[in-house]
């Protein structure tokens, strides 16, 4: 139940995110990891906190938990489109 509850967030993450004009989504979201490229202005708005991501290259790496609260994503996803307006 936790795993399909992971994969189910980071599904929803994602499409979120393929909204936002600017951030790829890469390859399809199968499991609870998805990996995205953002734009520099975005990567610096994560990492101003309180995100905990992995940076691989161009390419960044989200993972997503069972329990992860709607309101983290929703800040996630908000801080993006911040710095991408």
């Amino acid at each position: 139940e936790r795993a399909r509850q992971s994969n189910a967030n980071a599904a929803r993450l994602a499409q979120r995110l393929r909204a936002i004009p600017g951030v790829e989504v890469i390859g399809e979201v199968e499991i609870n990891m998805l990996f995205v490229r953002l734009p520099e202005a975005a990567i610096a708005a994560l990492d101003g906190g309180p995100f905990r991501y992995y940076k691989l290259g161009r390419d960044q790496r989200l993972v997503c938990r069972h329990d992860q609260e709607p309101a983290g994503m929703d800040l996630l996803v908000t801080t993006i489109e911040r710095a991408l307006a």
